[in-house]
């Protein structure tokens, strides 16, 4: 890789991708779940219940660590339409 593109790599890091897929719940709406990805799953909860004045939205699911989780995510949505 010559100078200019290392230069560019530096300037542009790559964004760390690296996350935990989910599964969320409510008992306010037991027929839905909701299948997600995140880094930070504590402010996702959050955003969550943010409008909800019960705070009823719990985590049914949290996966490993994954190095992509976008990648992971794509693939467990494949799955269930297969």
């Amino acid at each position: 890789m010559n100078t200019y593109y290392k230069n560019i790599a530096r300037l542009y890091p790559k964004p760390d991708i690296r996350g935990y897929l989910y599964i969320v719940v409510s008992p306010t709406f037991p027929e839905y779940c909701k299948i997600g990805k995140s880094i930070n799953l504590a402010d996702r909860i959050k955003t969550y219940n943010a409008y909800n004045p019960y705070k009823t939205f719990i985590f049914d699911y949290i996966s490993i660590l994954f190095d992509d989780y976008t990648e992971a995510e794509d693939t467990v949505l494949q799955q269930l339409k297969e």
